[in-house]
């Protein structure tokens, strides 16, 4: 009677995954060990990127050269916790004779919600001239609001101008229309 007598050390991990706690981000996969492959990198088919807060479960896969394979879950909490950052770190004072229309809107990025374009609840028209402050909004969605200020400048320094260079002499007795 043969006996067959075959011992595989099964992939070896230091403690079991722990819970993930991440802004919307993409998953760094584990990895795991075993006496055969040295170090294995683990694979999925659940999504690694997180765009949306939640609570996700991945189930990870290690498997070595033998194609023997060990599984290992890991819960991930997704708590969207950061602002949005503002693309320039302050806006351009906007300048401009008589009137003006505000046509480029100012955006910022965001671990979850990617970029983003401002918002208002400001006029981004102006016909008077003056100094106005537009106070630009980007919300990510989950709570996370920062609001960037942008100075708007409309100004009048042209004398008006008469419609006839030179007036007629007006006469009249007793009264002149």
């Amino acid at each position: 009677v043969l006996y067959d007598f075959r011992i595989h050390f099964d992939f070896h991990w230091d403690s079991i995954l722990p819970v993930l706690h991440t802004d919307c981000s993409t998953l760094t996969a584990p990895m795991a060990w075993d006496n055969c492959d040295d170090t294995l990198t683990a694979t999925t088919s659940d999504p690694t990127s997180y765009t949306t807060d939640g609570t996700y479960i991945v189930t990870w896969t290690y498997t070595d050269a033998a194609e023997i394979s060990s599984v290992q879950t890991q819960e991930v909490i997704v708590d969207d916790t950061t602002a949005p950052v503002p693309t320039l770190a302050s806006l351009p004072i906007i300048s401009q004779t008589c009137s003006l229309t505000v046509d480029v809107v100012p955006t910022a990025t965001d671990d979850c919600a990617g970029t983003m374009n401002g918002t208002t609840l400001d006029a981004i028209t102006y016909n008077t001239a003056g100094v106005y402050t537009i106070t630009w909004i980007y919300d990510d969605g989950n709570g996370n609001i920062t609001t960037q200020d942008q100075t708007v400048i409309v100004t009048d320094n042209t004398d008006p101008v008469p419609d006839s260079p030179i007036l007629g002499t007006a006469t009249g007795n007793c009264v002149v229309t």
